[in-house]
């Protein structure tokens, strides 16, 4: 994931891409660290995550972001 974010911010040619990119990089590496148990999440923060989520734009992959958090 860290490869894929220097990637897309060297990349200037994708600049119109980038903000859904990053979007999606920063919101996959908290569904991740809540799904592997790498930290402990009560349910206001799942909420305000889910919140997050629904709120971001631009964001392609808003649909499998919240199947992956309502998976853990």
């Amino acid at each position: 994931m860290a490869a894929f974010e220097r990637f897309v911010n060297r990349k200037k040619m994708m600049a119109y891409h980038a903000p859904n990119y990053l979007n999606i990089i920063h919101l996959t590496n908290r569904v991740i660290q809540i799904r592997s148990g790498q930290r402990l999440v009560d349910g206001k923060e799942l909420e305000t995550l889910e919140t997050q989520i629904q709120a971001t734009n631009p964001l392609t992959e808003r649909d499998w972001l919240l199947d992956m958090l309502s998976a853990s």
